[in-house]
């Protein structure tokens, strides 16, 4: 009995020390004798940041000249316009692997997964540069861009070729 007597104690003990208790910040009292009989109070919300850019996850090159179509979407996850600071832009840009020495035309390309020294190169909306700039997206707004790769040589062995290119995602001032 007192075994008992003493886990309920210690069980009590436990339980009170378990119970959470709530601190509120100190509201401010108006009385008959504020002078002049007024208050003021703070009223806050704060919007989180939000934006996603979805990018495709391959892009096949077909026919010399002709345009494999891919697109880049910004938004807010949900088809709505990106949530962010309204001195803010998102840029995205694209940047592939330029080749050969700073007196060669540098560009995209893919190379030949036997050997690598087989390339074919391609555009991106027209440009061989090594970055391309894709979209510009302003606070408040949202934005889709077709790309167009487009095959500009041909493969001289056969074989598969391969590539990649890194889209960068950058929050820039307006």
């Amino acid at each position: 009995m007192k075994k008992t007597k003493i886990i309920s104690m210690v069980m009590a003990a436990a339980m009170a020390a378990s119970v959470s208790v709530t601190a509120f910040a100190a509201d401010k009292t108006i009385t008959q004798d504020t002078t002049p009989p007024t208050g003021t109070t703070n009223v806050k919300y704060t919007v989180n940041p939000g934006y996603v850019v979805t990018i495709p996850e391959e892009v096949e090159l077909v026919a010399k000249g002709v345009a494999a179509t891919k697109t880049v979407k910004v938004d807010n996850g949900d088809g709505g316009k990106v949530i962010i600071p309204a001195d803010k832009k998102i840029k995205v840009s694209i940047t592939g692997a330029a080749y050969g020495d700073a007196t060669e035309k540098t560009g995209f390309k893919v190379a030949n997964t036997t050997e690598s020294s087989y390339t074919i190169d391609y555009t991106i909306d027209g440009k061989d540069a090594p970055t391309v700039d894709v979209i510009t997206v302003d606070a408040d707004d949202k934005g889709t861009k077709d790309l167009a790769f487009v095959r500009t040589t041909d493969g001289a062995v056969a074989g598969d070729y391969t590539g990649t290119i890194t889209f960068t995602v950058a929050l820039e001032d307006a």
